[in-house]
This record gives C-alpha cells, sequence and structure tokens, in this order.
C-alpha cells in the first residue's frame, strides 16, 4: 500500500482500532466471533486495506476479495474510524458465517438491517436528537428498514420499491438476529 498524508493517518487509526488495549467493545466481540468461525480478520492478513474512493465512500465491504476498504480521503477522527470498522466488520461477518450470495438480494438485506440495528445508527437518541425524528414505539424498527433500504439501494443500485419488499421480506428474522453478540449493543 502506497499512503500520502491521509493514508499515513488513517492506517494509523485503523492499526489503532486493532492494538489490543485502544480496541472498541464491539470491535473485539466481532473479531473474536469472526475468529471463532474461522475467519480471522486482520491488516496483516491484507483483508483490510486502506485505499483512496471515490469522495463521499467512507468504507467499503468487498465479498468478492473477503476484504473491508477503509477510504483514506474521507474520516474526521478515530470514533469514526470505531463506528466504520464495527460497520464493515459486522457484514464481514454475515458472509463469512452464511453461504453469501452476492446475487440474492435477501443476503445484502439481512446484512444491511444488521448493520443499521447493531452499529448504533439507529439508537434512540441519535434518531432523536442529531436527526430530529421524534417517535417512541418502533423508532429503531423504522430506522433500521430506512438505513436498510437505502445501503441496499446505494449497493446494488436498485429502485426503492426492490430495496423496500427485500428488507421486508427478512425483516423479522434479521432484525432479531444479534450474533455474535447477545443483544443489541447500548
Amino acid at each position: 500500500m502506497s499512503f500520502g498524508t491521509s493514508g499515513a493517518v488513517t492506517s494509523s487509526m485503523v492499526f489503532k482500532v486493532f492494538s489490543s488495549r485502544a480496541a472498541t467493545k464491539y470491535v473485539k466481540i466481532l473479531m473474536d466471533g469472526l475468529l471463532k468461525l474461522g475467519c480471522a480478520t486482520s491488516t496483516e492478513q491484507k483483508n483490510i486495506v486502506c485505499e483512496p474512493c471515490t469522495p463521499k465512500l467512507v468504507a467499503a465491504f468487498d465479498t468478492e476479495k473477503n476484504q473491508i476498504v477503509i477510504c483514506e480521503n474521507d474520516l474526521s477522527n478515530q470514533k469514526v474510524m470505531d463506528d466504520v470498522l464495527t460497520h464493515e466488520l459486522i457484514h464481514a461477518y454475515d458472509v463469512c458465517r452464511v453461504k453469501y450470495d452476492l446475487n440474492n438480494l435477501k443476503h445484502l438485506a439481512c446484512s444491511s438491517i444488521r448493520v443499521a440495528n447493531l452499529t448504533g445508527d439507529c439508537f434512540f437518541w441519535k434518531e432523536n436528537f442529531l436527526r430530529f425524528r421524534f417517535g417512541w414505539q418502533y423508532q429503531q424498527q423504522a430506522c433500521v428498514r430506512n438505513m436498510a433500504v437505502k445501503h441496499m439501494m446505494a449497493s446494488k443500485k436498485i429502485d426503492e420499491d426492490t430495496a423496500r419488499s427485500t428488507v421486508e421480506s427478512v425483516f423479522d428474522a434479521c432484525f432479531n438476529d444479534h450474533e455474535p453478540f447477545i443483544r443489541i449493543p447500548p
């Protein structure tokens, strides 16, 4: 890998996440889960890489290469890096534990639901106080549905109706699947 200044900073943030003392508990749980499934993930194995990406892309999971790509051009701080890696590690976990079919929209929908549900993207305080979407009952589920639909549309360039119907077809099972966590992380 060749890095410019921003690439070196990004690489440093990635290594910090994986250092035993600095790793968040969510990253540790996901890494342990991947290891138990026989899918160890590390920068040494080249399945986590830092590269320049198109604008507005922060990271991606390349299912064909079984590789997390961290974009070196748009990560602002260590907290964002931690969140991004948690997001991508959930995708990696999902690909590892099932016979993931790149062409099966239900597989993408399920992983997208799990990411939105397990990363904190739809936590109550974010929805109500950062996005000003006030609601109490079923707010988490509504947010997870919407985030999963958006992720599918961005990932596969499919229309909203197709994305929404696919998300709905697997929602209950995938929303209630918290592996490798015991429950939705707080």
